[in-house]
């Protein structure tokens, strides 16, 4: 029983990721290709929070250029319910972003400081 455990933690059953095998790739780069990953996974998650940010935006203006919450009154209150949690998660990306970018520029000032 503890085998298959093991074997669950080593491997993740998700598109059948080795996490271990990636942790040791990571780990066994030199200092400047570990900064390069490090930087490459900090804009992908940037330009994914962009991407979310103009679907917001961009789900707005089609929602009422079409005039979806007169034209279909069943889905006006998943309309009202997305525009709800709109605000926070526009807040979230933008948080998301904020937090990656000051976190790159520190790190950046660090690396010059060696």
């Amino acid at each position: 029983m503890i085998s298959k455990l093991d074997k669950g933690v080593n491997k993740s059953n998700i598109l059948n990721i080795d996490l271990f095998s990636m942790k040791e790739w990571f780990e066994n780069l030199i200092g400047i290709k570990k900064i390069a990953v490090c930087l490459i996974l900090g804009k992908s998650v940037i330009l994914s929070a962009l991407i979310s940010i103009i679907f917001i935006f961009y789900g707005n203006i089609l929602i009422e250029k079409f005039d979806l919450i007169n034209k279909y009154p069943k889905i006006a209150k998943f309309i009202e319910l997305r525009k709800k949690y709109q605000k926070y998660y526009f807040r979230l990306y933008c948080f998301l972003i904020f937090i990656i970018v000051i976190t790159e520029i520190i790190f950046g000032i660090f690396i010059l400081l060696l």
